[in-house]
């Protein structure tokens, strides 16, 4: 689990994640964190705009969206 979900975890905010493709690894993050999992491409509008109500109708308002997609193919960059 990246550091910032737990961050938020730890912070008691009610944390989501999406993902665009592997549901077995979906899943088994879901089992291992208990955060909620939304497979949609967000590089669709009207998938996002539908995920998000989703998100929401289930968590509640979004308060706080950390955007740590991205394609790495030579080596990951940490902050």
């Amino acid at each position: 689990m990246n550091r910032y979900r737990r961050a938020l975890k730890a912070a008691d905010y009610k944390v989501a994640a999406n993902y665009a493709g592997n549901d077995a690894a979906a899943q088994k993050f879901k089992a291992a964190t208990g955060i909620a999992v939304y497979k949609w491409d967000v590089s669709s509008y009207e998938f996002l705009r539908r995920g998000l109500k989703q998100v929401e109708a289930d968590l509640g308002p979004v308060e706080v969206l950390v955007n740590n997609a991205g394609i790495t193919r030579d080596t990951s960059f940490t902050a």
